[in-house]
């Protein structure tokens, strides 16, 4: 039967180097050793106090390989010679959650690669440790937000699409213009021709758009030693900005172009 009380939260914005590592893991392993503090001096039957302590397991992935460890010093190791980190699990809990799904158990999820795949979860039968834990834990996560949220928002995406649909009607508006003459055909044929193309094109494209968007700006991304210099970020940023204020300023030259032929 799972446990009565949950509680858990989408992370989002955070950035971790190896002291906010460190901090994060001091508050978890004193969540641990507390309650196991208070098993150690209650009148519990040995067996069922072994049952019940509460253990603290660490998965790491990095460069493409997931490794499970007990010790967060193998897991720092591992984390400060990792060419990429992808996913850092910390997992509180004992044999009595493992075994029937209920009672104390912490998870933490972060996520580097999966937009949607860093969680906060803490559940339990009692109310009071749920919310305690939950608390204290989000406080720290909460030390290591960036500005992200600037760019990694709602109305990112919507941007996205619609530079992409201005790009193309102003290369479709190019191609028309250009294929038209060459080919003897109507130009409005070759536009609406260049345009489709475009649009199926676009589908692949607006993928790596998003890849792009998710590299230089992680939901969690997890700073060390061996990582890619600022100026990379600021590069694809220039670009696309500079491609974008072009495409821009030559549909606004060709829609004043057919406004004027329009009008005569």
């Amino acid at each position: 039967m799972p446990s009565q009380y949950l509680r858990d939260q989408k992370l989002t914005n955070l950035t971790f180097d190896c002291e906010a590592l460190k901090t994060l893991n001091k508050e978890i392993e004193q969540i641990a050793e507390k309650q196991n503090s208070l098993l150690n001096a209650a009148q519990l039957q040995p067996q069922e106090r072994i049952s019940r302590i509460l253990l603290r397991t660490y998965i790491i992935r990095f460069d493409g390989k997931g490794f499970r460890y007990y010790e967060f010093s193998e897991v720092m190791h591992a984390y400060e010679n990792a060419t990429t980190v992808e996913w850092v699990n910390i997992i509180i809990d004992s044999a009595v959650s493992r075994n029937t799904n209920s009672g104390k158990k912490f998870q933490l999820q972060l996520n580097a690669l999966d937009p949607n795949g860093s969680w906060l979860t803490v559940e339990d039968d009692d109310k009071d440790w749920m919310d305690v834990t939950f608390s204290n834990v989000h406080e720290i996560l909460m030390r290591n937000a960036n500005r992200y949220w600037f760019v990694r928002n709602e109305v990112t995406p919507l941007l996205i699409q619609i530079a992409g649909a201005m790009t193309i009607f102003y290369l479709s508006m190019l191609g028309g213009k250009i294929l038209a003459p060459r080919l003897q055909i109507d130009f409005l044929f070759s536009f609406f021709a260049t345009f489709l193309f475009l649009s199926n094109l676009w589908t692949f494209i607006s993928n790596w758009f998003l890849r792009a968007f998710n590299f230089f700006w992680p939901n969690i991304r997890f700073t060390r030693k061996k990582e890619e210099p600022w100026f990379l970020r600021a590069m694809f940023s220039t670009v696309v900005g500079a491609g974008l204020l072009w495409v821009v300023t030559h549909l606004i030259g060709y829609l004043h172009m057919w406004r004027v032929l329009f009008i005569k």
